[in-house]
């Protein structure tokens, strides 16, 4: 059990390194000359302040502040900003799901209907590598069949 959480951590930060590379080409709609592929801190604060508004928490929720301890002289990768904000706004989802399953079925169902989404998302598509991907999507399906077990797992690592 262990293992898999500290596979997960790890497959997940390796694929917001990958995923996030110098040569990206489109950032949430803009295309991007390989030279504007990365962003002073300032920028990435912002693009997280801005991405709260294209993932909607849960019911109560609010995003925390942005994160301390990054060098704020230096340059960050494109859509790191956004992949914060989506891992904040994919693990409410996860825990919400989690916390309400055997509680309240409408907030669960919610909770679900979200999750099943997450795949199609651009963030997650373009942050996350294939296998990370995978993992993910068979955590979901195995919520949409009632078994909390891989979800769990997924939140204890990364939530």
């Amino acid at each position: 059990m262990k293992h898999f959480g500290l596979s997960c951590v790890t497959v997940i930060a390796l694929s917001l390194l990958v995923g996030c590379s110098a040569g990206a080409t489109s950032v949430r709609g803009h295309n991007l000359r390989p030279d504007d592929s990365f962003m002073t801190y300032s920028q990435m604060v912002a693009q997280y302040e801005r991405s709260q508004a294209d993932f909607p928490l849960p019911k109560g929720k609010t995003f925390p502040p942005f994160p301390s301890g990054y060098d704020k002289s230096g340059s960050c990768q494109a859509l790191y900003g956004d992949a914060i904000a989506f891992g904040v706004y994919q693990c409410s989802w996860q825990m919400e799901w989690l916390n309400w399953r055997s509680a309240d079925a409408g907030r669960a169902q919610t909770a679900l209907d979200v999750l099943m989404t997450i795949p199609d998302n651009t963030v997650f598509q373009q942050t996350f590598n294939g296998r990370a991907q995978a993992v993910f999507r068979d955590a979901y399906d195995a919520a949409s069949l009632g078994n909390p077990t891989k979800l769990q797992q997924l939140a204890n690592a990364s939530c």
